[in-house]
């Protein structure tokens, strides 16, 4: 008997081992390629955050501006004085920024889970526990709108006020909110706005800070440098950050 030819139309089939090499080659490739992915997102959502305040610290600029031989700072408390409106930033920002607000320059892309003033636990904790809305319907339309971003709720006050008739100069003036920033000391070191929920930051483990300055520089700070009160800012002033740039107790306070 002659030998069967082979068939010329038969391929090469993969072995089991040829198969297992190709599968370990790609786990490789995607264990290599991943982590540089992620990073690369991360760090897109960190310079869309960064545009986003820069944006904002613009539009606080022309609000500034606009009332020439005073600059009153954005108004925090337009309700009640214990309860910390930051959503009211929106409301006076609308006319100096570009665009819709709400899920616009005022969302930040890395603003996810607990990080974001939308989880509800962190609403409650930041609404209940320490009185900070983000979140609020204010134009009555039946849909809240938000701010992932902080802006410094530090009440206008002075130091006689704060620390008593004693204090060693009570007529200073400090705070932030609602307060006329040229008549305080250092009012080009003080933190406009944040990412909303400090203690759990956003970026690698860092939070993003809008400084008042001209340049509108954005920090990106890990909490140690700035949610303690060994936490020091520019000219002294004690930590947490937003007492930066307007809160000197030991030179005026007791």
């Amino acid at each position: 008997m002659g030998r069967a030819r082979q068939n010329p139309s038969c391929k090469h089939a993969f072995t089991v081992v040829e198969l297992l090499v190709v599968l370990a080659i790609v786990s490789i490739l995607l264990s290599l390629l991943l982590p540089a992915m992620r990073k690369a997102r991360e760090s897109a959502r960190t310079l869309n955050c960064q545009i986003h305040l820069r944006q904002i610290g613009m539009g606080i600029s022309a609000y500034l501006n606009e009332q020439h031989d005073r600059r009153v700072f954005l108004d925090l408390y337009p309700r009640r004085r214990n309860i910390a409106d930051r959503w009211n930033a929106m409301v006076l920002l609308d006319p100096y920024l570009d665009g819709p607000s709400d899920g616009g320059l005022f969302g930040c892309p890395a603003a996810i889970a607990r990080a974001s003033v939308l989880d509800p636990t962190t609403r409650i904790e930041m609404e209940r526990g320490s009185g900070k809305i983000h979140v609020h319907d204010y134009d009555a339309d039946g849909r809240e709108e938000y701010t992932e971003y902080w802006f410094n709720d530090s009440r206008a006050t002075t130091y006689g006020e704060l620390f008593g008739p004693d204090a060693r100069n009570p007529d200073k003036p400090l705070g932030v909110s609602a307060q006329n920033l040229l008549r305080l000391e250092f009012a080009e070191a003080i933190i406009w706005a944040a990412d909303a929920v400090d203690w759990i930051p956003r970026h690698e483990g860092k939070t993003l800070f809008l400084r008042g300055d001209e340049s509108m520089s954005v920090l990106a700070l890990r909490p140690p440098a700035y949610l303690s009160v060994e936490a020091s800012g520019w000219w002294g002033a004690p930590g947490p950050f937003y007492n930066w740039g307007h809160y000197y107790p030991e030179r005026y306070g007791r």
